[in-house]
């Protein structure tokens, strides 16, 4: 769905959408290759927090902008690799997530 909401928005050749498992990453992508990441974890993932944010410490660019969107009741403490900009509750109908933005130190 977020492949065809760029499309309808007209930005597809603007966005690169792939899904990959966290512990990858840093085998698919060099060191410092992004400028910007945005994970939407689930509570099945919530264990592999420790290794999301070892992964996104070495593909992502100092200074760069780390996104994690998690359920609302999950109480995130971010590495210490990362200061925290943002916490912003996304409100969807009945369900609440928060999105926790930080930047790469």
């Amino acid at each position: 769905s977020a492949k065809n909401n760029a499309s309808i928005a007209g930005e597809k050749e603007l966005v690169d959408l792939k899904k990959y498992s966290f512990d990858d990453l840093d085998v698919r992508f060099n060191k410092d290759f992004f400028d910007n990441v945005i994970f939407h974890i689930t509570k099945k993932d919530e264990d592999q927090i420790n290794e999301i944010f070892y992964q996104v410490s070495y593909i992502l660019k100092s200074g760069g902008i780390f996104s994690i969107i998690t359920r609302s009741t999950l109480d995130l403490s971010l590495s210490s690799k990362f200061a925290l900009l943002e916490k912003i509750e996304l409100v969807r109908g009945d369900s609440k997530l928060t999105q926790w933005v930080a930047k790469k130190n």
